[in-house]
């Protein structure tokens, strides 16, 4: 169903374009040139998505001043987006080792490592990234992806609660907590989580995809052919999968 891995590998790149940016505060006795491309793979990173342009700025960097969490930090993020997570696990390692108190050095090494299948090593770092910082989204929303991944629905649900919290403007809010109440067979909940998904960002196929799998589990069929149809519509790799749902999409639809 389209709803679970996909949906948190496409997120973590949103998360990449949106969360609070890395410290980049350089120290006083580094180089002009270090801190000149750092800040260029910086741009490239953050700014331009450019994420292997990024790394190629913050690996010249480390080699004029190697002692730079920051950089290493940086370009773990660009190697976790390109789905380079060994990289990215050791890059993380290294920023953490010389800065201890960055959060987001931790939420993406727990990213890495749950990519890794690393879960335990994950949950620890992510722990310590919501000790460090309460507030953290990317952090609560990582955290409750992998909860779900690992069957923890009730520690997933406590989590996505804590997004609606800290950013209840954000639609990623509610598109995680709705996929929790779906897979607690909560449709009811699930719906309404939808539905304010898509009063926030119209443009949601994962969203109108959701209210149609929870309107479909509650037998609400008319109801559930027209919300798969807008996602189709705003997504139409989705039509791959509605012969899941015989009742509303009949065999001739898909074959």
């Amino acid at each position: 169903m389209y709803k679970t891995k996909q949906l948190i590998q496409i997120y973590f790149l949103f998360i990449c374009l949106s969360i609070t940016p890395l410290n980049t505060a350089f120290a006083s006795e580094s180089s002009n040139e270090a801190e000149e491309e750092f800040n260029t793979g910086y741009e490239l990173c953050n700014v331009q998505k450019n994420y292997e342009a990024s790394i190629v700025h913050f690996s010249k960097s480390i080699e004029l001043a190697p002692n730079q969490a920051v950089s290493y930090a940086n370009r773990g993020l660009a190697y976790a987006v390109l789905g380079w997570y060994g990289a990215a696990l050791q890059d993380e390692n290294k920023a953490i080792e010389l800065d201890q108190t960055n959060p987001l050095a931790y939420t993406t090494r727990a990213y890495a490592r749950s990519q890794l299948k690393q879960y335990d090593a994950a949950l620890m770092d992510y722990d310590k990234a919501v000790e460090l910082d309460a507030n953290g989204f990317d952090t609560y929303f990582g955290r409750s992806n992998l909860y779900r991944e690992l069957g923890f629905l009730a520690k997933a649900l406590s989590d996505s609660n804590k997004l609606t919290e800290i950013a209840p403007q954000n639609p990623q809010s509610y598109l995680c907590r709705g996929w929790i109440y779906a897979d607690l067979r909560d449709y009811q909940h699930a719906s309404a989580d939808f539905d304010r998904v898509i009063a926030l960002n119209a443009q949601s196929a994962e969203a109108y995809w959701g209210k149609g799998l929870a309107l479909y589990s509650l037998k609400y069929y008319s109801d559930a052919k027209l919300s798969f149809q807008k996602a189709i519509a705003l997504d139409p790799k989705l039509a791959n999968y509605t012969a899941q749902f015989p009742a509303v999409f009949p065999p001739k639809f898909y074959r």
